[in-house]
């Protein structure tokens, strides 16, 4: 589901929610004013929401997040992935390695779709082109307390 909801978003812009949400108050102005809305999650770490978001269609940001989602990291993470982790990809990539170093795992998707590849292909995108970013609409990263008003 991590990767439908991005490419339904894509082509038909609106907002997405898991079934888990519940709308304390009307969102519409938000909607209005930003062309991408997220939020941080309340996991105690820096993460980026992928259980609720809103783009308009055709999104920019959506677009880079659908080129690279289930690709691993060090294929597009430039000089913001570890080198360690990059060698080590380069050696499983060539053979040298027989499978990956640690099996893949609920981390594995996390990382590749869910909200750690969110996250990373966020900032990523935000950080990387200036040029990308001239003529997009704004965008809204909202506090962990927009969405997430009472603790789990």
């Amino acid at each position: 589901s991590d990767v439908m909801r991005l490419g339904v978003v894509l082509r038909h812009g609106g907002l997405y929610a898991d079934v888990d949400f519940e709308c304390l108050r009307p969102l519409d102005d938000l909607l209005c004013r930003f062309s991408f809305v997220s939020g941080l999650s309340n996991v105690g770490a820096f993460e980026l929401n992928n259980g609720i978001f809103a783009a308009s269609a055709g999104h920019p940001l959506l677009g880079f997040l659908c080129e690279r989602v289930g690709r691993p990291w060090p294929e597009w993470g430039g000089e913001d992935v570890d080198p360690r982790e990059a060698v080590a990809h380069q050696l499983e990539r060539s053979g040298v390695l027989r499978g990956p170093l640690a099996p893949p795992g609920h981390a594995h998707f996390l990382a590749t779709t869910g909200p750690g590849f969110f996250t990373r292909g966020i900032m990523r995108f935000l950080g990387t082109d200036e040029a990308r970013l001239q003529g997009l609409a704004p965008l809204a990263i909202c506090p962990k307390e927009f969405f997430y008003p009472l603790p789990n």
